[in-house]
């Protein structure tokens, strides 16, 4: 985590979590453990900050769609989530691989594989003297309207350790969310929208 990114609610940045290893070390693992263990979430790390951040080029700034939100969640549930996302691709998501043309958020590959490998298409058959015909579609809010019963259902099929199902779906079920303003402050619960970490490869 880069240093000095900005904090959650809980104010700590990444810099104390790295210079104070030595000695944050254990008691962080026995509160990993005993969250994991337990299923539980601390009150503290289910609150994300919100700011909403104008969408250049929008003509009605009136709508919430014209906002893209910006989360800012706090470091310690990142680490955790982290590391649950490395026991996933290294075990239950080994079974059922990621499809290879997926481009987006896995390692070694970005916008720029995804064009390369699209252009390397078009070539291949305009060198063959070929049609090449493409479909292009945007999932509007992927993230946002994935239902947690699918996660769940996704988790069970991929055979993840209770522990860590029942911690996921507690974590993705608890999450709330705290917009301030200069005029007004809100805080509600957010729905099962993915935001964080494991989005991904939930």
């Amino acid at each position: 985590m880069a240093t000095y990114k900005s904090p959650g609610i809980d104010g700590i940045y990444p810099i104390l979590l790295q210079k104070g290893l030595q000695h944050l070390l254990d008691p962080l693992c026995a509160i990993y453990r005993a969250s994991l263990a337990l299923g539980y979430i601390p009150q503290i790390w289910r609150a994300s900050r919100v700011t909403f951040m104008p969408k250049p080029g929008k003509t009605d700034y009136t709508i919430a769609k014209s906002y893209r939100p910006i989360s800012l969640t706090p470091f310690l549930p990142k680490g955790l989530e982290k590391l649950v996302d490395r026991y996933l691709r290294s075990g239950p998501v080994v079974s059922v691989p990621i499809h290879p043309r997926q481009h987006a958020f896995q390692a070694g590959k970005s916008t720029e594989s995804a064009l390369h490998q699209l252009v390397g298409r078009i070539e291949k058959a305009l060198d063959s003297r070929e049609y090449s015909l493409g479909v292009f579609f945007d999932i509007e809010g992927a993230f946002d309207n994935t239902s947690c019963k699918s996660i769940r259902l996704a988790l069970d099929e991929w055979k993840v350790h209770r522990y860590i199902r029942n911690w996921i779906t507690t974590m993705l079920a608890h999450q709330t969310i705290l917009a301030i303003t200069e005029t007004f402050s809100i805080s509600a619960i957010a729905s099962c929208g993915l935001r964080g970490g494991l989005s991904p490869i939930l």
